[in-house]
């Protein structure tokens, strides 16, 4: 009884700890996309949309780039995150009636690169 109590507490620990470096990692992430965003050239309305978009997708997107990553041995696919972020973004204001915004976005999109450093 004593080991199964044991194996239990150990597998919440661990399960614990797995969650907090996920959710540490993509808030980093997200940080780092949000800044990278402010730097694109919109006005400051579209600003504020692009970074409710980012609010929006990031858990969505984060996940998926993870998911893969770890199918290669990796991390994280920096690059799938930023792209597919982008993608759904472009569709959600397009979806929005902002074509304005989703062309911008298209534009400006292979000008920002995400360089995500491990800890």
């Amino acid at each position: 009884m004593r080991k199964t109590i044991a194996g239990v507490v150990l597998l919440a620990f661990a399960v614990g700890f797995y969650t907090f470096r996920q959710d540490r990692a993509s808030a980093a992430i997200k940080a780092e996309m949000l800044r990278l965003v402010d730097d694109l050239d919109l006005s400051p309305d579209q600003h504020a949309s692009i970074r409710q978009l980012v609010e929006l997708h990031h858990d969505g997107v984060f996940r998926d780039a993870t998911d893969i990553a770890r199918d290669r041995g990796e991390t994280f696919d920096e690059k799938l995150y930023q792209d597919e972020l982008f993608r759904r973004m472009i569709d959600q204001a397009r979806d929005d009636g902002d074509v304005e915004l989703a062309k911008r976005l298209s534009n400006q999109r292979n000008h920002i690169k995400l360089i995500v450093r491990e800890e």
